[in-house]
């Protein structure tokens, strides 16, 4: 019987590494094949409390933010700061030569498809212009880890789907030994793919879909979002579970994915907030126009309150919301957000 052999030992050179080296590898596969809760609160590991300050990396139309440290000194290991370099440019292939992550990163944030970056590495928020109207405005952010390194925030909405709002690579620490951080790679797409499309959209419509058969959704009987499988020459449904300790993919049947599969139908989510808001705008002024004349009794003419002022103002709030929202159209044309999977390895260990 040939048993399979943990990716730290498997991996190119792995019997030759240090022991400390293969020693760390087998510890981080086992606790990323164990997994993280999902929490209400973020984690907040050691390296940040080195933070100075939180910016937006230039000409990232809000995608990318980086956390520094005291500017001049190191603080995390610059193999692993030029790792994620390489993986964040992957990810906006058309502004991969925009993208610089200083020396004295201690993290780097990422914002999903439609989300945006925060006043923080670990906040995210929707970008407006695709809330509003839509499902989710009542929801919550929660947040998992995937592994020692990468932090993912997911946005909840008050149907129960999950968006992921953003993800966070805290770099390891400079002199410290840089393991597994292909395998978070695969961990990270893999957790994509388990999330809805944001806004929510038709899964055919979605690039997983479309490409590989596959989507993601919460199953009850795993209790938890699981990667589903359509296109097993069997016809079989089942759930794709990727176990970072062996590096391989197993599949697993299951009779509830099975029948949301067989009787999945989308429907478009009501889409009548904008209009009640837009009638609760305008009933008031309604009123205010339908207001009796003040009688003649009364002298008194305090500056009279001039109907056009209220549009006015209105509209002048709304052009400012407008090209906040709108800060986002220049993005080039083939930008790739996190839609893209083309490097999603997890897929190819088959």
């Amino acid at each position: 019987m040939i048993m399979s052999i943990p990716s730290a030992l498997s991996n190119t050179g792995g019997i030759f590494e240090t022991p400390a080296k293969i020693v760390d590898e087998l510890v981080k596969h086992r606790r990323m094949a164990k997994g993280y809760e999902e929490t209400r609160h973020p984690h907040v590991p050691k390296i940040l409390k080195k933070t100075v300050d939180f910016q937006e990396i230039k000409k990232t139309y809000g995608y990318l933010g980086v956390t520094v440290g005291v500017a001049g000194i190191e603080h995390g290991s610059k193999e692993c700061l030029d790792w994620i370099q390489k993986f964040v440019g992957e990810r906006y292939k058309a502004i991969s030569d925009s993208i610089e992550i200083p020396q004295n990163a201690i993290a780097v944030s990422m914002a999903g498809s439609n989300f945006e970056i925060g006043s923080s590495c670990q906040e995210f928020r929707a970008i407006r212009a695709y809330k509003a109207g839509g499902p989710g405005e009542k929801g919550y952010f929660s947040y998992k880890r995937l592994s020692k390194n990468l932090q993912i925030t997911i946005y909840n909405d008050e149907l129960g789907n999950q968006f992921l709002a953003g993800c966070c690579f805290y770099p390891t620490a400079a002199g410290k030994i840089v393991t597994c951080m292909d395998d978070q790679k695969t961990i990270f797409y893999n957790e994509l793919a388990k999330m809805e499309p944001f806004p929510l959209a038709n899964r055919a419509h979605n690039f997983y879909y479309k490409n590989r058969g596959k989507y993601g959704r919460y199953c009850s009987i795993a209790q938890c979002r699981v990667l589903v499988w359509t296109g097993k020459s069997d016809g079989q449904i089942v759930h794709e579970l990727y176990d970072p300790f062996f590096n391989e993919i197993t599949y697993k049947g299951c009779a509830e994915c099975a029948q949301d599969f067989k009787n999945y139908k989308f429907e478009e989510p009501e889409k009548e907030e904008p209009k009640k808001a837009e009638t609760e705008k305008t009933e008031p002024e309604k009123a205010e126009t339908e207001k009796p004349e003040p009688e003649k009794e009364e002298p008194r003419k305090e500056e009279p309150k001039k109907i056009g002022q209220v549009p006015e103002k209105s509209e002048s709030s709304e052009t400012k919301q407008v090209a906040n929202d709108e800060k986002h159209d220049d993005i080039p044309d083939d930008f790739d957000a996190l839609d893209d999977i083309s490097n999603f390895d997890a897929i190819s260990i088959h």
